[in-house]
Order: structure tokens, then C-alpha cells, then sequence
């Protein structure tokens, strides 16, 4: 008698052994949870070789395995997720250090390739950017991709200040083909060329009385060598710079031809 008053204190005192571990039980003792989960894993498996259901069934209805192994999917659901956020704070500092020795190296790109000349500068083109890849751009890159169009307009705009009008296209049909061809030149004037008559015709269409003036001596002057049978010098005059340009900027107005003049 005296025993089993014993073992019952015990078992009120401990609550070990003598009754289900639920939840909260585990929710507090991880490391029991983990070993109760493997303890009923191995129940599982060797219920399975032995094909019994019964035990199978005993297991999947065991309450402590149950609370065991929520509690424990619980943990490592929480690990997870921890796991994951130390590891994108990695990533981002990563990144954020990835980001900083970029910007670092494109400005000082940028302040190297500003000093170089045009024809040294495209050098960089065919040295470091010039072939296709799937990696980020490099800093060298944007660096050069970004000063392109300034670097270019430079030139372009120094070539519309040193050769004007029909000098700038005779230099132009200089560099484009034959012995003085020159592909970097050829570019730069094609756009200078494209540039200016554009400027020329705005010119003309800001100016109407500038517009009128030179498109009737354009008029004139053919009118006159057509009126002396002169055909051919009269087809000749219209081919004249000026006069290219005054008909362009006139075709914007309607006005087609030079056989009358403008009133």
C-alpha cells in the first residue's frame, strides 16, 4: 500500500512518465520534441516492415506524437524563415557592397574617359565593350555608353563650326568613300550634314522673308536660262546648295516648284 501511495505522489509531483506530453509540454522542451518525433518515426518504420496495422494505427493516433511533431514542424518552420531573413540581409549587404564598388569604379571611368580624344575614346569600344555578353554591364561600359552621345555631338558640332553650308557636305562626300575614307569621320559628317540642313530649313521657315528672297533668285535665275533655252544650266542652278535648301524649306509651304517665284 505504502508503494503505490508512493508512485502516485511521484507521478502528481512529476508529471513524467505518468501522463501525455501535450503541446504546450513540448512547446517548452524542443529537445524532447525532437527526440519524441524520431522516437515515432522508428515506431512508424518498424510498424512497417512488420506490417502491422494496427500498430500503424496506434501511432498515427498517438496524441504525444502528434503534439510532438507539430510542435516540432512549428520550430523548424521558424528556423526556416530566420535561416531565409539572415540570409537575404547577406545578399542585400552584398549587393549594397557589389553596388558601392560599382559606382566607385564607373565614376572613375567617367573622369578618365572625359579627358581622352574621340578617336581614343571609341579605342575603349572596341577594348572593353564591344562584344555581347550576359554579365552586368561594366562600370567601363555605362561609364562610356553614358559620354557616347555627348563626346559625339561635340565633334559633330565642331565640324558644323569649321565647314558651312555646302562645305560641310563636300568634306562629308570626302570621308565616305575613296582613298580618303574615313568610317569614324563618315558617321560624324553624315550627322553634321543631317543637322544642318535641318537648321537651315527651321531657319528659313522662322525667316519667311529670308525664305522668299532666296527662293525667288533660285526661281529667277532658272526662270531666265529656261526663257534663253539654256535647259541644262537651269536644271544645273537648282543643284546649287542654296538653292536645295530654300526649295526644301518651300516644299513644308506647298510650293513645289520654281517655275513661278513667290508672291
Amino acid at each position: 500500500m505504502y508503494f503505490k501511495i508512493l508512485a502516485f505522489t511521484l507521478c502528481a509531483v512529476s508529471l513524467v512518465g505518468c501522463s501525455e506530453h501535450d503541446e504546450e509540454y513540448y512547446a517548452g522542451n524542443l529537445e524532447a520534441a525532437q527526440t519524441k518525433v524520431k522516437e515515432c518515426e522508428e515506431r512508424t518504420k518498424q510498424a512497417f516492415i512488420e506490417k502491422d496495422k494496427d500498430k500503424l494505427q496506434s501511432i498515427s493516433e498517438d496524441k504525444e506524437c502528434i503534439a510532438a511533431d507539430k510542435i516540432y514542424r512549428i520550430h523548424k518552420s521558424k528556423l526556416r524563415k530566420i535561416e531565409y531573413e539572415q540570409q537575404q540581409e547577406r545578399l542585400k549587404k552584398e549587393q549594397e557592397e557589389k553596388s558601392k564598388k560599382f559606382d566607385a569604379e564607373y565614376k572613375k571611368h567617367i573622369t578618365e574617359l572625359e579627358t581622352l580624344s574621340y578617336t581614343d575614346f571609341l579605342v575603349v569600344q572596341e577594348q572593353h565593350c564591344k562584344r555581347l555578353t550576359f554579365e552586368k554591364v561594366k562600370p567601363i561600359c555605362k561609364a562610356f555608353n553614358e559620354l557616347k552621345p555627348i563626346k559625339e555631338n561635340e565633334q559633330i558640332n565642331i565640324l558644323k563650326q569649321k565647314y558651312k553650308d555646302k562645305e560641310l557636305e563636300d568634306y562629308k562626300d570626302g570621308v565616305c568613300k575613296g582613298l580618303s575614307f574615313d568610317k569614324i569621320q563618315c558617321s560624324l559628317s553624315k550627322q553634321a550634314v543631317r543637322e544642318q540642313r535641318e537648321e537651315i530649313k527651321t531657319y528659313y521657315l522662322d525667316n519667311r522673308d529670308a525664305l522668299k528672297k532666296d527662293f525667288n533668285e533660285c526661281s529667277n535665275r532658272y526662270s531666265a536660262f529656261r526663257k534663253a533655252g539654256k535647259h541644262r544650266e537651269a536644271t544645273q542652278s537648282l543643284k546649287e546648295y542654296k538653292c536645295q535648301m530654300v526649295g526644301k524649306a518651300a516644299r513644308e509651304l506647298k510650293v513645289y516648284s520654281f517655275k513661278k517665284p513667290i508672291s
